[in-house]
């Protein structure tokens, strides 16, 4: 089944964003090499950098299985802080291999696919309906019509995160069904934190007796980011877990089957605005960087 585009949001067949950034962030920690490798990085795949306004290159190893992180500014959601730790993946590859990750990778992919997943954290459409939704039922029930403080300095409108947070959690729920994972992190996410009890309970003390709502959001929020650094920079993987997915279901589940390579192209269409011609060039341009040394 084709994916459909979700009501209410148009995707310009016109390239918008210009070829290199117009916004650039503040570097803490980084040197000249590794600024320019950073943004010839995001320039290469497309990614705007409209909403960071800090880029750390941390010298702190303590994150072992983490090689980054973003985090909103405290009480908005207009810009973040993207956080990079080379001496964690650079521990991770003198350890053997971190075990969420692939051992084959290099430290220049690990830390590659480490920032496209932190900016799709920064531009994603599960963050602005978890930071203006109070439960997952709204969700489910499309939201009311009132917008949310924040959707208007998001990449998002109010209609168009709910329509692309509501595909995502398809593709969630197709993962459940067929228990064919992406990557070894989505695994660790479903076997280690949906389906543990003991989390939950701890969760339930949290957060007000709803762990339900944070499990949710954790989960869909990181598929999120997971599919698209997967598309960029491992598009064929996507494509055999997605073949893998349609031969153990059946019926109306098979008919009613989201793409989620379509569903990546949909959303990076949007966060980009690129066409459809230079979001499928982006995987041959990050291979191409992928061969010349990080810094």
């Amino acid at each position: 089944m084709s994916l459909k585009t979700p009501e209410k949001i148009s995707l310009s067949a016109t390239e918008q964003h210009p070829a290199e950034q117009v916004h650039v962030p503040t570097f803490t920690g980084a040197t000249p090499e590794q600024q320019q490798w950073f943004l010839n990085l995001v320039n290469t795949v497309g990614m705007p950098l409209d909403y960071v306004y800090e880029v750390e290159f941390s010298t702190e190893a303590k994150v072992r299985f983490s090689g980054g992180s973003f985090h909103f500014r405290i009480g908005q959601y207009s810009q973040g802080k993207l956080t990079l730790f080379p001496k964690s993946i650079d521990w991770a590859l003198r350890a053997g291999g971190n075990p969420l990750r692939n051992k084959k990778r290099s430290f220049n992919s690990m830390l590659a696919e480490k920032v496209i997943h932190e900016l799709a954290h920064a531009q994603s459409a599960t963050i602005m309906v978890q930071k203006n939704t109070p439960s997952q039922t709204e969700l489910e029930n499309d939201l009311s019509e009132e917008v949310p403080q924040g959707y208007g300095e998001s990449i998002f409108t109010k209609n168009e995160a709910v329509a692309f947070s509501a595909l995502i959690k398809q593709v969630l729920d197709q993962l459940l069904k067929t228990k064919k994972f992406f990557s070894p992190y989505d695994k660790y996410l479903v076997e280690n934190m949906y389906n543990n009890g003991h989390l939950r309970r701890k969760l339930s003390d949290e957060y007000g007796g709803d762990p339900e709502r944070f499990l949710f959001f954790k989960l869909i929020g990181e598929l999120e980011a997971i599919l698209v650094e997967m598309y960029i920079a491992n598009p064929k993987k996507l494509l055999q877990v997605e073949q893998a997915q349609r031969k153990k279901l059946s019926g109306a589940d098979l008919e009613n089957y989201i793409s989620p390579t379509e569903l990546v192209e949909k959303l990076l269409m949007h966060t980009t605005k690129r066409t459809l011609t230079r979001v499928r060039e982006s995987h041959e341009n990050y291979k191409d960087l992928m061969k010349q040394a990080p810094f």
